[in-house]
């Protein structure tokens, strides 16, 4: 009968030591791709980097079931903010470190990025920003428009009101991914851009503010960036 000391050390798939050190690191290639993960699991006790090992694999799996990036960061984002592990946070900051990476790449911006760490994000454009921007919603610091959206409006009863903030924010969901890249220079120029390019009146605009004013507090985020003058028939103020 085997003992559960020769169970462990025979569990060794993708786990290795470098360069004759003590710290064990993961090694193993990604379905359906040539990319190669090759990280180190911080750890000398083999128990604790089959558990690592195993987590890391677990949310690469979660992954590769998405089909799309945006289904990935929602993925990543609930398990992280669900995590008490601080292993497991870690796992995870990893894999939407990677995740981000692998779309600057797509996007023709790993000249930019570099590692997450050596770029100025004042310099980059809208566009520039995305793999940022994504790495940060995984983590949950930034709110997307289209994960809070659903939840808050199970708090508005009025079918009509519901269905007019709805509208609202899905109009502002075409000019911004998420809560926090939203500043009073933003909203400025969005119902600027809202009025002229959905021809709304500004009765609607209004209703819409309102319905914007309730999802920030909501999100418990500064909502008074939205008291601003209503919008004039030219897109003024």
């Amino acid at each position: 009968m085997s003992h559960g000391g020769e169970m462990l050390r025979a569990d060794k798939r993708y786990l290795y030591k470098r360069n004759g050190g003590d710290t064990w690191w993961v090694k193993f290639r990604v379905p359906g791709t040539k990319k190669t993960i090759r990280k180190s699991l911080k750890t000398s006790n083999l128990k604790e980097a089959q558990e690592r090992r195993d987590k890391l694999l677990e949310h690469r799996k979660l992954l590769l079931d998405q089909t799309s990036h945006a289904e990935q960061l929602t993925e990543l984002r609930k398990h992280y903010l669900s995590s008490v592990d601080e292993d497991e946070r870690r796992i995870i900051r990893d894999i939407a470190q990677d995740a981000a990476e692998d779309l600057a790449a797509e996007m023709g911006l790993t000249h930019i990025y570099k590692g997450m760490e050596v770029f100025d994000l004042d310099e980059l454009s809208d566009e520039e920003q995305k793999p940022y921007k994504s790495y940060k919603t995984a983590l949950g610091q930034l709110t997307p428009l289209n994960e809070v959206l659903p939840v808050w409006l199970q708090t508005i009863k009025n079918k009509g009101t519901r269905s007019d903030y709805r509208r609202g924010v899905e109009v502002l969901a075409q000019r911004f991914a998420t809560l926090e890249e939203v500043d009073r220079r933003g909203v400025k120029r969005f119902l600027e851009w809202a009025k002229r390019e959905t021809k709304v009146s500004n009765a609607t605009l209004r209703k819409w503010m309102s319905g914007y004013k309730s999802l920030w507090e909501f999100a418990d985020k500064e909502k008074s960036i939205w008291n601003v003058f209503p919008v004039s028939a030219h897109g003024t103020y």
